[in-house]
């Protein structure tokens, strides 16, 4: 779905971007740098969504706007925390084009921005492939993070709220 609504986003928002946006769009390309350079998740996520949602929000469209920010608060915050901790330092080597789309957006050329945006959401989609450099101790990240007993939310038999876990490993079919 990011493939098809983020697109659409930059395309209604390509012709009201005003100067000053492209001066923001230029500090969170620094910070994204600076903070993937000192290996900062929280950094490299806060410039991520900084620059895509200073993008969007110029869509003129607040349905949109919705279903994007939807998206996003499904994956994160425990999408980046599990990608940045699954592919460790080959993090810093996911592809970040920030600075094309800028660029592009900046001469006028809102096809190629958004192609630029395509490929940046297609690859961070990607998963490591076997072959792939991946960390030492991926495989058992990757269990720990997919196995945890999800915690749920209801009401007791007495009335009052609980927690209640389902069984371990009930979340990856083996349990």
């Amino acid at each position: 779905m990011r493939l098809q609504l983020e697109p659409l986003a930059l395309t209604l928002a390509a012709p009201h971007l005003k100067p000053a946006q492209f001066d923001r769009f230029d500090a969170f390309v620094l910070q994204h740098e600076t903070a993937r350079l000192e290996s900062d998740p929280k950094g490299v996520r806060q410039a991520d969504t900084g620059f895509l949602f200073e993008l969007y929000r110029s869509c003129g469209s607040a349905l949109l706007l919705s279903f994007i920010e939807s998206l996003w608060l499904r994956r994160s915050p425990m999408f980046w925390e599990a990608r940045w901790a699954l592919l460790g330092s080959s993090l810093g080597r996911a592809p970040h084009r920030h600075k094309e789309i800028t660029d592009a957006l900046r001469q006028g050329e809102t096809a190629m921005a958004r192609d630029f945006l395509i490929d940046e959401i297609s690859q961070r989609r990607r998963v490591p492939a076997r072959g792939d450099e991946v960390p030492r101790g991926y495989g058992l990240s990757l269990l720990s993070y997919r196995c945890a007993p999800p915690v749920t939310f209801g009401r007791s038999s007495h009335g009052s709220s609980a927690r209640r876990r389902s069984r371990p490993g009930s979340c990856c079919g083996a349990g």
